[in-house]
């Protein structure tokens, strides 16, 4: 796999905010652009099909504070988008979505949705 972009947006929580950026591992350096395409690699989340809403179930009717993640993964082979939340987030993503959040930005809320 050849990442050659990554967005990440995260949205909700108590506040509502938005942050989020946008990441290419040449931007980065070499150091960290090689621990940003580990981190992916590690996470699984370039290969696995993207989540739709309708799909997480009835849980988060009760969960109305919980942060949204959507991550858009740009390789050689194609661009694969994942929408995760707090309860669906797997632990093998955590350092991933960590680092992403270390690189991330207030962005506009009036940002259009996707």
């Amino acid at each position: 796999m050849t990442l050659r972009k990554i967005r990440f947006r995260q949205a909700g929580g108590f506040a509502g905010l938005v942050r989020g950026c946008e990441l290419s591992p040449g931007a980065l350096g070499a150091k960290e652009g090689a621990r940003l395409e580990r981190l992916l690699r590690e996470s699984g989340l370039a290969e696995r099909p993207a989540a739709t809403p309708a799909a997480r179930g009835a849980k988060r009717d009760s969960a109305r504070d919980l942060i949204q993640y959507e991550i858009e993964v740009e390789t050689a082979s194609g661009t694969v988008r994942v929408e995760l939340d707090d309860l669906d987030l797997p632990d093998k993503a955590a350092s991933l979505v960590a680092f992403l959040q270390e690189h991330a930005r207030p962005m506009p809320l009036d940002r259009q949705e996707r």
